[in-house]
């Protein structure tokens, strides 16, 4: 249950806290109430830690694994409605909202892979066009 780890707002409030450790996820779902079986649409702030894959020492030379790899996780620590009061979700409603994490981390993952190509590529071509503008001493 953990991933890596950005700063993104978009469409669904996805917003990574600069400190790393804990963010947020403010979403709309539609949840069942288990006494009445009712269904319906609230609005949820999703508190959770995220921590990225990392692949285990490995042994200089001949790439032996000396310590396990890790997987990526998410960990959901409370989840509350637009009041602030802490509420219990479903394992299948607690499984789409660490799905809907982990697709917030990677949109977020990539708009700034995306960010990073585009600089780079401008960079490049200010570089370019600098050069093109020296005049020659002939």
């Amino acid at each position: 249950m953990k991933k890596k780890l950005f700063e993104n707002i978009g469409d669904n409030m996805f917003k990574l806290r600069k400190n790393l450790n804990e963010s947020v996820l403010k979403t709309r779902m539609t949840l069942t109430n288990p006494k009445t079986g009712a269904e319906s649409d609230v609005d949820l702030t999703v508190t959770y830690t995220a921590s990225p894959a990392s692949r285990g020492a490995r042994e200089r030379g001949t790439g032996l694994q000396l310590e396990p790899d890790e997987e990526a996780t998410i960990d959901i620590e409370s989840v509350k409605d637009s009041t602030g009061k802490e509420i219990d979700v479903s394992d299948s409603e607690l499984k789409q909202l660490e799905k809907e994490i982990s697709d917030a981390i990677s949109d977020a993952m990539s708009d700034a892979d995306d960010y990073e190509a585009e600089r780079y590529a401008d960079d490049k071509r200010d570089q370019r066009d600098n050069d093109y503008d020296e005049p020659d001493n002939l």
